[in-house]
């Protein structure tokens, strides 16, 4: 289970405490999110600003379930969120679209 929310928080991904996802980022503190297909994504780096049980997320738990429509702590008692700043945003259309595909850089808006 990995589910993605964007909120005034961050981005929220909710998964297993165990699994790969949530290892690696507690781990490395960076991570790279890529959202879409190949001719039409967004592709972010982010930074892990915090690890939250989803039993105990109050607010956050709230917006995520709010956006996304399910609540991960029903899921068990490992489910957790992982709330990540990003940094840079970059978003393509179609393969042939490099030049101008930066529309975050060090955590501020370009576009």
């Amino acid at each position: 289970m990995v589910a993605t929310v964007w909120s005034d928080e961050g981005i929220l991904v909710a998964t297993r405490i165990a699994s790969r996802t949530a290892r690696n980022l507690r781990k490395n503190r960076r991570g790279r999110l890529a959202l879409g297909q190949g001719d039409d994504a967004i592709v972010i780096d982010l930074d892990l600003e915090r690890t939250l049980p989803a039993r105990d997320a109050g607010a956050v738990a709230a917006a995520f379930t709010r956006a996304a429509g399910w609540d991960p702590a029903d899921e068990g008692a490992d489910s957790c969120y992982l709330i990540l700043r990003p940094t840079r945003i970059q978003a393509y259309r179609g393969y042939a679209e490099l030049a101008g595909r930066e529309v975050m850089h060090a955590g501020r808006w370009l576009a």
